[in-house]
């Protein structure tokens, strides 16, 4: 029998087909959606978007990457998915390509990416504790799942949970880009700004075991189902954006 980590997340998606006009579904190839919604191609362009730029470092000088994008749990009955600010898009690709000299078409490419893979991580931790609750029968026997427990224990945020998706979406960006996103990161609020500590994969790992492990204490006592890595491939195609609906909001 399926997995209910899959059969839950393929139900869910269907149910996102209903959304609002202020969205747009993010469609590949993704080079080419994203060149026809920002034609970044124009020297002027940059001109044009500066007011973007420092709107973006305000909000992650305020609150983090979650003023940009945010991910909203399959969990919900809300439309789910991964969300991200046209703005966002704009002054991240006006800082990289003001700081790196980079062709904007690049820079475009690489503020997506920054966005998306931060709130990627917040889906496959999402489908961790969704696989965990499948092997421990918690939602049965609590009353609650131990995502949802999670969320309750950690307002306004997971400072554990901000850091690694900060690590995780640092890991994945290149260079040049990637000095200048590390210098952003670093004017984040608490958490957020905590990446540095989780650059090695090692260090990384024995986080993210952290992380899904610290909301019961039965499971750091069963080797059988410690950690992440029990639960989900954090490199599986499964979880890196099949199954998960992305939308720019026109914002």
């Amino acid at each position: 029998m399926e997995s209910r980590i899959f059969s839950q997340v393929r139900g869910n998606a269907k149910e996102a087909a209903t959304f609002s006009s202020d969205y747009v579904p993010v469609e590949p190839p993704i080079d080419e959606f994203l060149l026809r919604q920002f034609e970044a191609i124009d020297p002027r362009w940059l001109d044009e978007n500066h007011w973007a730029a420092e709107e973006t470092l305000s909000g992650i000088r305020q609150g983090g990457i979650e003023t940009l994008a945010w991910y909203t749990s399959f969990r919900s009955n809300q439309v789910w998915g991964i969300f991200i600010r046209r703005s966002a898009i704009k002054g991240f690709t006006y800082q990289f390509a003001t700081k790196t000299g980079e062709p904007p078409q690049h820079c475009l490419r690489a503020a997506y990416e920054v966005l998306y893979g931060h709130e990627l991580f917040h889906f496959q931790v999402d489908c961790a504790y969704l696989k965990l609750d499948e092997l421990t029968a918690a939602h049965s026997l609590s009353g609650d799942d131990p995502y949802l427990q999670s969320r309750k224990m950690n307002k306004p945020w997971d400072d554990l949970e901000e850091a690694l998706a900060n690590a995780r979406s640092l890991y994945k960006t290149r260079q040049p880009f990637r000095s200048e996103l590390t210098r952003i990161l670093k004017t984040s609020p608490q958490g957020y700004r905590d990446f540095g500590k989780y650059r090695s994969k090692k260090d990384f790992m024995a986080a993210v075991d952290q992380l899904i492990s610290q909301p019961h204490a039965s499971l750091r006592n069963n080797p059988g189902l410690h950690g992440i890595r029990a639960l989900v491939d954090l490199e599986d195609s499964i979880l890196n954006g099949q199954h998960v609906p992305v939308y720019l909001v026109n914002s």
